[in-house]
């Protein structure tokens, strides 16, 4: 009854203009008087709004109450046409199962940083996970070997088409070279010159064969199946095409510029601050929504430490930035095919995409479906589902799920 109360309910009062008024009798769980055995009432709210006694033995409506925990995560805005919908539980909080990721995986300025995200940086950080079924020590096989980029709020959908709102994934990178010893297309054939990621054969291959073939591996956790997240990828980039002191032109383009050529809305910018910019191709979409991709040019960029941020990521091969690629450990962890391995991220005004060159360059290839490279899928794992349940981040004793 103080529930309906403070919504706006009065009591012996007639009033309609409150949400839990509905046009109809119903009970409240609130008791009113006892008289005697058989003689007792309770509140209701009635048909004119007011809340008044009701006799115990009255037939009236009902309407169920239940309580969610307060770590329950919701999409949605709450109106009739947007309705609220539980998305997650709550296994953001610590139990004597498992710890949460945003535990684990706090910032600790060693080799956890808070950069457009929670991510690892460093040249060798200890965050690999491997995803098989066992608590502690080594991977049960080297398929199930990943390792952590980070923790980020992303959008994902329910569908693989519309949005269903935000949440916190951990996204992950696999330590092994799916292109295998001659590499992989980006595009994957000469019938398909696009640089437009939607319709790329190898985002159909990474999100059927190579995901059946690791859901398939023996001794993979159980959960796995469930907890890969059909997540937003970004298609925005870099321009291939120099402007007069442009700074998202490929060749100056910084890692903080990076990450917003990736994301921005597409635009062709005649605001002279922005010199310019445009981030998509004409045509192609701004992003698609899957299970598998590749990781963004702005992870690698991410990836080290120290002043490098402010530095072309097109210069890491220089002798005065040899300490960026040096000190990233998705560098030195690259298993390269034919001098380099593919991210992502397109060009906005070519036909090309990026990728990682065997000297360390962030670099740019003129024709999508002519080159193979090396390939490591990349996807991201649901934290309102998953918990740490053992495992140190060492190579030997990798970070477990469950």
């Amino acid at each position: 009854a103080d529930e309906v109360a403070m919504a706006g309910g009065k009591l012996g009062s007639s009033n309609s203009s409150y949400y839990l008024y509905t046009y109809n009798d119903y009970l409240s769980g609130s008791p009113r008087t006892f008289y005697s055995e058989g003689s007792s009432s309770e509140f209701q709210v009635n048909t004119s709004g007011s809340i008044d006694p009701c006799d115990v033995g009255g037939f009236r409506g009902a309407r169920p109450v239940i309580s969610l925990s307060s770590k329950a995560k919701l999409s949605g805005k709450g109106t009739y046409n947007d309705v609220y919908t539980v998305v997650g539980g709550n296994s953001t909080e610590d139990t004597s199962s498992g710890k949460s990721f945003d535990t684990v995986f706090a910032a600790n300025d060693t080799d956890i940083f808070s950069e457009k995200g929670i991510r690892y940086e460093g040249a060798d950080p200890n965050n690999y996970i491997c995803l098989d079924n066992k608590t502690s020590g080594a991977c049960s096989s080297s398929s199930l070997l990943f390792r952590i980029i980070g923790l980020f709020d992303e959008e994902y959908s329910l569908d693989g088409t519309t949005s269903a709102g935000t949440k916190k994934i951990l996204k992950i990178l696999d330590t092994n070279n799916y292109g295998g010893t001659s590499g992989k297309y980006w595009s994957g054939s000469s019938s398909n010159k696009l640089n437009d990621w939607s319709s790329s054969s190898l985002k159909t291959e990474l999100n059927e064969p190579y995901l059946t073939t690791l859901l398939n591996v023996s001794n993979v956790n159980s959960k796995l199946s469930s907890t890969i997240v059909n997540t937003k990828w970004h298609l925005g980039g870099a321009n291939e095409i120099n402007q007069t002191g442009d700074s998202y032109y490929y060749k100056s383009i910084t890692t903080e510029n990076y990450y917003k050529a990736e994301r921005a809305p597409y635009h062709i910018s005649t605001d002279l601050s922005e010199n310019f910019f445009q981030n998509l191709r004409s045509g192609n979409p701004e992003y698609v929504y899957a299970k598998v991709g590749l990781m963004y040019a702005s992870d690698y960029g991410y990836s080290t430490t120290g002043s490098c941020r402010n530095n072309a990521m097109y210069n890491w091969s220089d002798s005065l930035n040899a300490g960026c690629k040096k000190n990233s450990w998705i560098f030195k962890s690259a298993s390269f095919v034919n001098l380099g391995e593919w991210f992502i991220t397109p060009f906005a005004n070519s036909s090309a995409a990026t990728y990682l060159s065997s000297n360390g360059r962030f670099e740019k290839n003129y024709y999508v479906y002519n080159r193979l490279f090396a390939v490591r899928p990349t996807f991201y794992l649901d934290s309102s589902i998953l918990k740490i349940v053992g495992g140190l981040g060492t190579k030997d004793n990798a970070y477990r799920v469950g």
